[in-house]
C-alpha cells in the first residue's frame, strides 16, 4: 500500500540538502549544455552570474546576522541557476544581479534560510519584479545565434514566443511543435528544450527527489483544458491537437513542473496533495492565459499554489487509527 506521509522538507539543518543540489545540478545539466550550444557563452555566464551572487549574498548576510554560514549546501547556487533559466539569453545582465540579490535576501534570508519560504525563491523575485522589467525581459534570440557573453544589453531577434502567438489567434503551424522539440524556438532558457526536461524528470525521480505524479498533474490539465476550450476555434482536431501540445510543453510551465515547483522544501507532502498542487497549477495557468492576463504566467499559477501547500497539508495528510 502506497504512504501518503511523507518525509519533512528539507531545509538547512538536513544533511541531505548538498545530496540533494547536486541532484538538481545533474538534472539540469543537459538544459544548459544545450542552451550553451544554441546560444553561445553568454548563456553560460548568465548562469553562472546569478549562482554566484545568489552564493555571496547569503553568505555575507549570514555572516553579518551572525547565523550559520550555509552556503556550503548548495540550495543557494540552484536556486541562482533556476532563476537564470527563466530568463530569456538576451536579459541584460545587471537584471539578473537585481533578481539574484532579490531572490537571496527577499525570499531566503529574511525567511531563515531553504524551505522556510512558503514559495520557491527564484519564484517569488521573479513574480515581484517582473511587473517592472517585463519590457526588458521579452526579446529572445534566435536559436542559431551566439550572442556576446560579456555585453550589458544584447538586442533579441523577436519578442514573440509561440504563446503570444497562440494569444492574438494565430492558428499553430506543423512547424511550430517540431521547432519546439528541437528547440528553434523563441522562448526562457528554461523552456526551450522539453525533451531534455522530461530526461531531467525521469534522473529525479530515479533519484527519488521528485515523485512524477505532481509534473504530470500540473501538464495535464492544462493540455485537457486547451484542446477543449482553446481561445480560438481550431479549424481541424489536428491543429486543436497542436494547440494544445503548445499550450502544455512552450513557456516556463514544464520547466516550473519538473524544477523549481516539485522542489521536496517547496511541494506538498502528501502524493494528493501534489495531484491537487499540480492540477490547481494547470487550471489557474489556463485561466490566465485564456482570459489574456498574460501570454505563460506559469511562475504565478506555481507562487499561487505554493502559498496554499500548508492547507494542502493539512487537508491530505495521513490519519492513523484512533486519531482524530
Amino acid at each position: 500500500m502506497m504512504r501518503n506521509d511523507l518525509p519533512a522538507p528539507p531545509r538547512h539543518s538536513g544533511a541531505a540538502l548538498p545530496l540533494i543540489s547536486l541532484d538538481y545540478l545533474i538534472a539540469l545539466s543537459p538544459i544548459l549544455i544545450a542552451n550553451l550550444l544554441r546560444n553561445g557563452p553568454r548563456t553560460l555566464v548568465m548562469v553562472l552570474l546569478s549562482a554566484l551572487v545568489a552564493a555571496a549574498t547569503e553568505a555575507l548576510c549570514e555572516a553579518l546576522l551572525r547565523r550559520r554560514i550555509t552556503v556550503w549546501d548548495g540550495s543557494a547556487a540552484i536556486d541562482g541557476v533556476i532563476l537564470a533559466l527563466l530568463l530569456p539569453a538576451t536579459a541584460p545582465l545587471w537584471t539578473v544581479l537585481l533578481l539574484a540579490l532579490c531572490m537571496t535576501v527577499v525570499f531566503k534570508v529574511l525567511w531563515g534560510g531553504q524551505g522556510k519560504c512558503p514559495v520557491h525563491p527564484a519564484l517569488g523575485a521573479y513574480a515581484l519584479l517582473f511587473p517592472f522589467l517585463r519590457f526588458l525581459l521579452q526579446s529572445y534570440p534566435a536559436a542559431d545565434r551566439i550572442l556576446p557573453p560579456f555585453a550589458a544589453s544584447v538586442p533579441g531577434d523577436g519578442s514573440e514566443t509561440v504563446l503570444d502567438q497562440l494569444m492574438r489567434g494565430v492558428y499553430p503551424a506543423d512547424r511550430m511543435t517540431n521547432a519546439l522539440l528541437r528547440g528553434e524556438l523563441l522562448d526562457v532558457m528554461g523552456g526551450l528544450f522539453p525533451l531534455l526536461l522530461l530526461l531531467s524528470l525521469v534522473y529525479l525521480v530515479a533519484r527519488r527527489r521528485v515523485q512524477a505524479v505532481q509534473p504530470l498533474f500540473t501538464v495535464m490539465p492544462l493540455f485537457i483544458l486547451a484542446l477543449v476550450l482553446p481561445r480560438t476555434s481550431m479549424p481541424s482536431d489536428t491543429m486543436a491537437v497542436s494547440y494544445a501540445a503548445l499550450q502544455a510543453l512552450s513557456g516556463s510551465l514544464l520547466f516550473l513542473a519538473v524544477i523549481p515547483a516539485s522542489h521536496p522544501a517547496y511541494a506538498p507532502r502528501t502524493y494528493r496533495g501534489k495531484a491537487v498542487f499540480g492540477i490547481g497549477v494547470g487550471v489557474i495557468v489556463w485561466l490566465i492565459r485564456y482570459f489574456g492576463i498574460l501570454s505563460d504566467g506559469a511562475v504565478y499559477g506555481v507562487v499561487a499554489m505554493q502559498l496554499l501547500i500548508p492547507l494542502l497539508d493539512r487537508a491530505f495528510r495521513a490519519r492513523h487509527y484512533g486519531q482524530d
